[in-house]
């Protein structure tokens, strides 16, 4: 084809999945990442890329793409189709079928078959190499469909499953897997792609340090938790006229989403907890839930229902886990004749994911 064409390289988001891969293989072990992301990171793009190459390199390689959409699916079949248009002549082997659901090769008998959310029996009955889950949070059983999948794919290094998804909230059972991971109780590597780790989300260099704090100064007066989200998240980690140039590109974010704090946060989350928080249609004002959450730290657990324990003798843990079992934890020992209110979250009663809840207040600070 005749034109300019773009020249496509990797970016850091996607440069870190397929470090993942590459980590899992060195040790022998079979890939399964889940990756949770805020917009337009390109993992899709990029895991289709790795879909084709596994399955049009190697025989016998049986590949499924499946999403939440059909259209979507059909998008990403023909991402896979432009790849292999743009191949060199010599290097284009023929097709044994192509069509709408499943391209395949005759040179190797390999395949890469593409499905949506809607019939996810597509893989039942099947031996899987590739997997690719786009979107897990709006599978309507993930819990169920994840039951078969990873029976269907092999433990063998050269097999994998990527999940990937933006997050919607803490009811979908895409939470829960997701803080599985954390706690390594299941096989994914949770891999969380920070927005501010993104090579573009950085504005312009700063003409001189007048420019950089005009520029501030503005961004502050209008959304003043900007200023808490640099000196938690990004000074930390990195230099402090980046962390400017950063925070300047998420306030021009925010600007976009027509000053929306719980949009801007959906779409740009900072950290897990605010990416299933935002999406999860909260009650209370992200913007107010994110003021207490920038300051708020872990408290000490305490279960009174172990034998021989006290509060004279707290551990750091006593082999609790925090969102998944009954539990107390302490934040500030309570003060003789100080008032307290008791308060109550009766949640929606989903077995294993949805706990009901008491807090403990301070009337006087407001501190649990």
């Amino acid at each position: 084809k005749k034109g300019i064409k773009q020249r496509l390289t990797p970016n850091s988001s996607q440069r870190k999945i397929a470090q993942a891969v590459q980590d899992f293989r060195k040790d022998n072990r079979s890939p399964r990442i889940y990756v949770l992301k805020g917009r337009q990171r390109g993992i899709s793009t990029w895991t289709s890329g790795f879909t084709f190459s596994e399955a049009y390199n190697n025989d016998n390689a049986s590949a499924i793409t499946l999403t939440h959409l059909n259209n979507v699916s059909t998008e990403l079949l023909n991402k896979m189709k432009y790849f292999y248009d743009n191949l060199p002549g010599p290097l284009q082997m023929p097709y044994s079928r192509c069509n709408e659901l499943e391209i395949g090769w005759k040179h190797n008998n390999s395949s890469v078959l593409i499905g949506s959310a809607d019939n996810l029996s597509v893989i039942h009955g099947r031996t899987v190499r590739q997997l690719h889950c786009s979107e897990i949070s709006r599978y309507k059983d993930l819990e169920e469909f994840l039951k078969g999948a990873t029976q269907a794919v092999p433990n063998d290094p050269i097999a994998w499953i990527i999940l990937e998804s933006t997050a919607n909230g803490m009811s979908h059972y895409s939470y829960e897997l997701w803080k599985e991971a954390e706690r390594k109780k299941n096989k994914f590597l949770p891999i969380f792609l920070k927005w501010f780790e993104d090579e573009d989300a950085l504005v312009a260099p700063f003409k001189d340090q007048h420019d950089q704090d005009t520029q501030l100064d503005q961004a502050f007066a209008e959304y003043p938790e900007l200023k808490e989200r640099m000196k938690r998240y990004l000074l930390p980690v990195m230099g402090a006229e980046e962390a400017c140039r950063r925070i300047l590109w998420y306030y021009d974010r925010w600007l976009d989403c027509h000053r929306d704090n719980d949009y801007c946060a959906q779409e740009y989350p900072c950290d897990p907890e605010e990416a299933f928080i935002a999406s999860g249609n909260p009650f209370f004002s992200m913007a107010v839930v994110n003021k207490q959450r920038l300051v708020t730290r872990p408290g000490t657990l305490y279960d009174p229902t172990i034998p021989f324990t006290s509060l004279s003798n707290l551990t750091s843990g006593l082999g609790l886990i925090r969102d998944r079992e009954p539990y107390l934890e302490i934040f500030e020992r309570p003060i003789k004749g100080r008032k307290y209110l008791l308060s109550a979250d009766a949640a929606m009663g989903l077995s294993g994911r949805d706990s009901s809840a008491g807090v403990m207040f301070d009337e006087e600070t407001g501190n649990t």
